[in-house]
C-alpha cells in the first residue's frame, strides 16, 4: 500500500541528458520504450524548467507534460526524471506530493500515518 503526504521543495528540474536505456536507437527488446524516449526528447529540447509534481516511494522525481500533437490533440504524460539526467534549479518553495510505503499496520518507518 502506498500512502500520500507532502513536502516542501525549492527547486525545479531542468532536463539535460536523455538517460542511457532510453538513448536511441533502442535494442529490439526495448522497443516499447519508444515514446518514452521520444518524450524524453521533447522535453530536453524544450529547455523548460520543469516543476515536481510527485516524488514517489523510492524518491523518484515526476513530472507532468502537456502539449498539442501533430494532429492537434493535446497528450498529458507524467515522466520520471532520473537524478543523473537533469539539474535543480532554485526556486520558490513549493508544495509537491509523496508517496511512501504503507504496510498497511498504520505506521509509516515508526511513524503514525496521518
Amino acid at each position: 500500500m502506498v500512502a500520500r503526504s507532502t513536502k516542501t521543495i525549492d527547486y525545479r528540474l531542468l532536463v539535460d541528458t536523455i538517460p542511457d536505456d532510453l538513448r536511441p536507437p533502442l535494442a529490439p527488446e526495448r522497443q516499447h520504450l519508444a515514446r518514452t524516449s521520444a518524450l524524453y526528447q521533447r522535453v530536453i529540447d524544450w529547455r523548460i524548467v520543469w516543476r515536481v509534481c510527485l516524488i514517489d516511494e523510492v524518491g523518484n522525481h515526476w513530472i507532468e507534460v502537456e502539449f498539442e500533437n501533430e494532429d492537434g490533440v493535446i497528450e498529458r504524460h507524467s515522466l520520471v526524471i532520473d537524478d543523473d539526467t537533469c539539474r535543480r534549479i532554485e526556486c520558490e518553495p513549493y508544495e509537491v506530493d509523496c508517496e511512501s510505503a504503507d504496510d498497511g499496520d498504520g505506521l509509516e518507518d515508526g511513524r503514525a500515518v496521518e
